[in-house]
């Protein structure tokens, strides 16, 4: 007498095994939640590095109590920075870029935040250093972000370009985002203006660490 047996593993039409249902769907469940969460977590990425910073109001003119010496008979660029943003050193190596293009024509510092109560060796980082390996640069310290406050500057890396009259030509960012070198519309704009005279734009948003809390800047006005 024959006796049939059951198994629960199927068959197909060779009499190969196949996969378990269930086993497949529970791969294929996993293999889309890891998808949808690597998407989630580059769109976060991109949010936070296309995420412009805080920007205060703009002076129009050279602020009359800095003490950041300016160029009477040219251009002055002045870069705000913050010694401990990795984001600036982006914002160094276009500030780099520009000026050896620019040439002679515009007189630059980098200032520093050195907050209170601060020694001053918190300051003197790579970044420090990156800023005055840089032909043509002046680099200063900025205490308690008072000339950031002045200029209207709220995060690392802004930057602002004067004319010979104390006018002010641009300000903002000259990195396309966060942490990033490349083609973007701070440095050919700035570029654009010193070499030819065309102005592109007069503003650009800024990417990099606070300078000093909002709240407290917001405070005080």
């Amino acid at each position: 007498m024959l006796h049939h047996t059951t198994s629960n593993s199927h068959t197909d039409h060779a009499g190969r095994p196949q996969a378990c249902g269930r086993r497949g769907f529970g791969l294929r469940a996993l293999v889309t939640f890891w998808t949808l969460a690597v998407v989630a977590g580059m769109a976060c990425l991109w949010d936070y590095e296309s995420a412009p910073g805080y920007t205060p109001p703009q002076p129009d003119k050279w602020p009359t109590s800095s003490k950041i010496e300016r160029n009477p008979a040219g251009f002055t660029l002045v870069m705000f920075a913050h010694p401990h943003c990795p984001c600036t050193r982006a914002s160094l190596g276009e500030l780099h870029r520009l000026l050896s293009r620019t040439g002679s024509n515009v007189h630059a510092t980098v200032t520093f935040l050195k907050p209170v109560g601060v020694d001053v060796s918190w300051c003197m980082t790579d970044l420090w250093q990156k800023a005055k390996d840089i032909p043509q640069v002046r680099v200063t310290l900025d205490p308690d972000a008072r000339e950031a406050r002045l200029f209207g500057a709220g995060v690392s890396g802004h930057t602002a370009l004067f004319d010979s009259s104390g006018n002010r030509v641009f300000s903002g960012g000259i990195t396309p985002s966060r942490g990033h070198e490349g083609n973007n519309n701070g440095r050919n704009t700035i570029e654009r203006y010193v070499l030819q005279g065309e102005l592109l734009r007069s503003t650009t948003c800024a990417y990099g660490c606070p300078l000093y809390p909002v709240a407290t800047d917001l405070e005080q006005k």
